[in-house]
């Protein structure tokens, strides 16, 4: 059940969006409630996390969202909220509890940080692009483009792998120079082979300062 602490939220994110709609008392109640908020209040998502509940994050901010389209207003901060919540969440429960839950060590949790950023990015990146093709049509890069982008990577990949376990773990700036080197070398001569167009365009660009020099 909602809180007044997320009331009041909910009413004051509704008079952010929809100022017209509202008369004046009801902006200034809205306003005033919000202002006697005490400092420790916290709204039933943060309970909800702390005990372990299922979150409210779709049911509240995704009213929102639904909102917006009803009345034609893009809302794209709540896809940052919605980005920044699951940041913190998957971030703690990737970093502290996860490694333990999996008896590993502690310190893989920073990849478990780094992990859950990336996620919470697709998502907000996945919501943005959806509301973009409702507004504009189909957007972004065609399947055969990302087919070729990922397998000049995993090939490039595969092969600063295969260095760095021939080098083994020694000076790290010899590493980084035997390793990252061919690996971008191999990444870019892929893409080449690939014919890639932003490649392509590099390459003609040194054509034509090659041919005016």
């Amino acid at each position: 059940m909602a809180s007044a602490f997320d009331l009041g939220v909910a009413a004051t994110t509704f008079v952010v969006i929809f100022p017209t709609e509202l008369p004046d008392k009801t902006l200034v109640a809205t306003l005033v409630l919000a202002a006697r908020f005490e400092p420790w209040a916290r709204g039933s998502l943060y309970q909800d996390l702390a005990a372990g509940r299922r979150l409210e994050l779709e049911a509240l901010n995704g009213a929102v969202v639904r909102l917006g389209h009803e009345h034609a207003t893009p809302t794209p901060l709540n896809f940052a909220i919605i980005r920044v919540v699951l940041t913190t969440v998957l971030g703690y429960l990737s970093a502290i509890p996860l490694p333990h839950a999996l008896g590993i060590d502690s310190r893989w949790g920073v990849a478990g940080l780094t992990i859950s950023a990336g996620i919470s990015s697709w998502i907000e990146f996945t919501l943005l692009r959806h509301t973009l093709n409702r507004r504009i049509g189909a957007t972004g890069l065609s399947p055969a483009y990302l087919a070729k982008g990922w397998g000049a990577a995993l090939v490039a990949a595969g092969i600063g792998r295969a260095l760095l376990l021939a080098v083994g773990h020694r000076n790290p700036i010899l590493v980084a120079i035997v390793v990252l080197g061919p690996y971008g070398i191999a990444y870019f001569a892929g893409a080449a082979a690939l014919g890639l167009p932003e490649v392509r365009a590099i390459l003609g660009m040194f054509s034509r300062m090659r041919a005016r020099s």
